[in-house]
């Protein structure tokens, strides 16, 4: 958790004075505390909202948020669905109940992103997040122009370029795979997942040597091995 910025604590103390402060301030003072991973204290924000507002739907969603965050997908979803019995078409409800759905059922997910992207078109995150839920149900190739789509808007974006080669892997394009993510795991700041990712993709092109080499970076040589094997199980080799 990072530390936790000055203005935060001082509004923190406001909303403990007699009197507290309006609804809108308790609503950045949850944005602050979403912002800096203390979803607790935008819960309990939240919460002080909707005693007093029951359907106050940016209470409602920062307490939605604040619960996904908190891995308490149940409440999230019943959170989320209360914003979309107030206001049916909310994109930010719709795009939470997707990626609620990402963890609990992918299935359903699409459906609620979807929507979502209906309303939103150009929200970048929605498309990516679209884009998973097609691949976990398999769906690579819808999932790829997703990707493809995103990449088109902004060239630049990490998690749209790895999510597109881990895709390319899983629907057995190792080389193709390798092509994007190679890249993007030579950068000096690239995240463990996408050497991860870059691994797999070397699995599925038959390079388990190179493969194992990133990976025990990381891990131990036997650690490394057991999670060659299992990416040899979700990809298909190239022919």
């Amino acid at each position: 958790m990072r530390g936790l910025p000055i203005a935060f604590l001082l509004l923190c103390s406001a909303c403990s004075m007699a009197g507290g402060v309006d609804d809108s301030t308790q609503l950045k003072i949850a944005d602050v505390a979403l912002a800096n991973g203390v979803p607790k204290a935008a819960l309990q924000v939240s919460h002080d909202i909707l005693a007093r507002d029951q359907n106050n739907v940016g209470a409602l969603l920062r307490q939605a948020e604040a619960e996904y965050l908190l891995g308490e997908l149940n409440q999230a979803e019943g959170s989320f669905n209360r914003v979309l019995s107030i206001q049916p078409r909310q994109e930010q409800a719709m795009l939470g109940l997707g990626r609620v759905f990402l963890k609990k059922d992918p299935s359903k997910a699409s459906g609620y992103l979807e929507q979502a992207v209906a309303e939103a078109p150009d929200d970048i995150s929605a498309l990516v997040d679209l884009g998973v839920a097609h691949d976990l149900v398999g769906d690579h190739g819808r999932a790829q122009a997703l990707y493809r789509e995103v990449l088109a808007r902004q060239p630049d974006l990490v998690t749209a370029g790895t999510d597109l080669g881990l895709s390319l892997a899983l629907a057995g394009k190792g080389d193709e795979a390798v092509g994007y993510l190679q890249p993007l795991a030579s950068d000096a700041g690239a995240s463990s997942r996408i050497k991860d990712d870059l691994a797999m993709a070397l699995v599925v092109t038959g390079n388990t040597t190179a493969a194992g080499r990133i990976l025990e970076a990381d891990m131990k040589p036997q650690d490394a091995q057991a999670a060659i094997s299992a990416y040899g199980s979700l990809g298909h080799a190239s022919p």
